[in-house]
């Protein structure tokens, strides 16, 4: 609910076009979306706390990996020949 009425907040500076307004309100949203997806994560973790638990460091471990590979990447640029 709190999302729907900061959309429909929004909408309202937009149509007006305030710009301090949709300014604002684009700050708010974000604000009622944050605490949405902090309680989608405490309820998602509470009902499966080992399996989210689990999955995360797996994720690191891939990071890892591509961070190394980064590593030696090396910047050209690719001059094309003219052809006789």
């Amino acid at each position: 609910a709190a999302i729907e009425s900061a959309i429909n907040d929004l909408k309202s500076s937009i149509e007006q076009n305030d710009i301090e307004g949709m300014k604002k309100r684009m700050d708010a949203l974000n604000q009622a979306q944050h605490k949405a997806a902090e309680a989608m994560y405490r309820a998602a973790s509470a009902a499966g706390g080992g399996a989210a638990g689990g999955g995360q460091p797996g994720g690191g471990g891939s990071q890892g990996g591509e961070s190394k590979a980064h590593g030696d990447v090396i910047d050209a640029e690719v001059v094309e020949e003219e052809k006789k």
